[in-house]
């Protein structure tokens, strides 16, 4: 299996369980759709990454700079996924 094939695969399983709700529940404007499922998706894997942004963008095959953006964009604090150290 190609890595561009593991992709896919996580983005399908990120994406299908919020379809249901985001298209036939809770209708809304395409780009607001987008938005908000973006920012599930990067708020899943960086949960997945305990907050590691470099290892998300990667998982998600973006650059690092772009998820940065992203993660800027809307308001998400990468260091709320980390794992707590003792």
């Amino acid at each position: 299996m190609a890595e561009g094939d593991v992709r896919e695969d996580f983005v399908r399983s990120q994406l299908e369980p919020m379809a249901e709700f985001f298209i036939v529940i809770h209708p809304m404007c395409l780009r607001d759709l987008l938005e908000r499922l973006e920012t599930e998706i990067i708020r899943n894997v960086l949960t997945r990454e305990k907050g590691n942004v470099r290892k998300a963008a990667e998982i998600l095959g973006v650059k690092y700079t772009t998820l940065y953006f992203k993660v800027k964009k809307y308001g998400i604090e990468p260091v709320l996924f980390e794992t707590p150290r003792h």
